[in-house]
């Protein structure tokens, strides 16, 4: 029955090709030699793999110790390594369970490169999946979170040190998958299963799941009194989750048409306009769209759409990302970071934090048109060497051309409608002095006119790598 449940749901989902190579996640528990016997009754070419986490202590020997035996009998290769976990999320500053994951994703994706495979084969079932609608449910979730765990996903991507990189030549791109063909059968369906072969498995003590306490709850509580209270309560849960999987990916094409007709990019600056938003059909879904792929939180994105027309320069901050609002617009940026101070001597050209080409150039002849700055040009007729390349601080005065007096560049920018994103990248060139000759991509200062009568000048030329 388990098996041909696992071959109808594999085919419904066209998980398996004849001809493929899978790699089985075999942890020694019950779910996974499941997986991996009922692969092998299927006939498919597989091979297992398993972590060692060694977190803990003799229940880790003994778990890979069961599965060096069990591949053993059957026949199957198994590749094996050994992770120091703790050591790792320490020097990450990462939770075990964070730690994990990346060790274990990224073995998985080095591996299935090495045997030629292009997918990993985990042991999620049904209860798994109903418990993760329960668990994103009572956190508060988007659509998405209603989706339980699906039968396909991308392989999560974490980077390989530059030690284990193949050479840039062979390197293959190629998409690497995790398939979950156990997601048609419940955990007794699975111990059934085992019972009925007389496979004997391991069972682990500890979880590494920091939600493991109200997971277990949901399990071993809720679960029950659902199915109590309605006996198939698990088998229809499950059943809806398939259906908003079903539903999912037209949700998305309607939304991505909504993210599409109110957003723009400008580099890595996300502008969303108010107006258009509000003329979306949902338009508070289409903003938590766009925004939980910058780590915004739901109730951020909540506090967001009730502040819209909030005055310009409000903002939230996310762990990655700034949501700023300007203008009629929400503006999402990466956190700003240190920019640093460039000394140049002479003319020449340099580059500025690895972003800006900067490039200065003596002229012995006269300007054939004496304009004094474009958005990323200036002329000057003399340079006070050495010229300091800075970003802005607070205070900051200067003289805009063709005015008398400085003026607080703060004021400036303001009364040129620019974002706080723009205020905190924006970049000055400076004199030893420290007096500003130019707002980097805004407006020079006054003095070092170009005429026409001008025998020799400077163009300063800062632009993008």
């Amino acid at each position: 029955m388990p098996l041909q449940a696992v071959r109808n749901y594999a085919a419904a989902h066209q998980l398996f090709k004849p001809e493929g190579r899978y790699l089985v996640a075999l942890s020694g528990g019950a779910d996974s030699v499941a997986l991996l016997l009922i692969m092998e009754e299927m006939g498919l070419n597989i091979e297992a793999a398993h972590c060692n986490f060694h977190l803990r202590g003799d229940e880790s020997v003994r778990d890979e110790e069961f599965c060096v035996d069990l591949c053993g009998r059957h026949n199957i290769p198994l590749h094996r390594v050994h992770f120091n976990t703790e050591e790792h999320a320490q020097l990450h500053h990462i939770s075990i369970e964070m730690s994990a994951r990346q060790l274990r994703y990224r073995y998985f994706s080095q591996l299935l490169r090495d045997i030629n495979a292009t997918a990993v084969c985990v042991a999620h079932h049904r209860d798994d999946s109903v418990e993760t609608l329960l668990l994103n449910l009572l956190r508060g979730t988007g659509f998405q979170g209603l989706t339980g765990i699906h039968p396909v996903a991308p392989l999560p991507s974490f980077d390989v040190p530059a030690s284990q990189e193949k050479d840039a030549s062979t390197k293959d791109d190629s998409p690497l998958f995790i398939l979950r063909p156990l997601l048609c059968l419940s955990r007794a369906d699975i111990e059934s299963y085992l019972a009925g072969r007389h496979q004997p498995f391991v069972t682990d003590s500890t979880n590494l799941d920091p939600d493991a306490a109200l997971r277990n709850r949901i399990r071993l509580q809720l679960l029950p009194l659902m199915n109590e209270m309605v006996p198939s309560a698990t088998e229809n849960i499950q059943r809806t989750i398939s259906h908003l999987q079903q539903a999912l990916p037209q949700l998305n094409h309607s939304l991505e048409l909504s993210r599409q007709a109110c957003l723009t990019m400008q580099e890595d600056i996300v502008s969303i306009s108010v107006e258009k938003l509000l003329e979306q059909p949902s338009p508070e879904y289409t903003l938590y769209y766009i925004l939980k792929d910058y780590h915004f939180t739901p109730a951020q994105i909540t506090q967001a759409y009730s502040h819209l027309h909030a005055p310009t320069g409000r903002h939230l901050l996310s762990s990655s990302h700034q949501l700023v609002f300007h203008r009629g617009h929400l503006l999402v940026a990466p956190l700003p970071q240190p920019l640093p101070t460039l000394r140049i001597p002479e003319p020449g050209t340099y580059i500025y934090d690895n972003r800006y080409r900067v490039r200065i150039q003596r002229h012995e002849s006269q300007v054939s048109s004496p304009s004094q700055s474009s958005s990323h040009v200036c002329l000057f007729s003399e340079l006070p060497f050495p010229l300091i390349l800075r970003p802005l601080r607070t205070g900051d005065r200067f003289t805009p051309f063709g005015m008398k007096g400085t003026k607080l560049v703060s004021d400036y920018l303001t009364n040129a409608h620019r974002s706080i994103i723009d205020r905190q990248r924006q970049l000055v060139l400076t004199d030893a002095d420290d007096n500003i000759l130019w707002l980097v991509g805004e407006r020079r200062a006054e003095g070092h006119r170009v005429t026409p009568q001008t025998q020799q000048f400077f163009t300063i030329e800062v632009e993008p790598v």
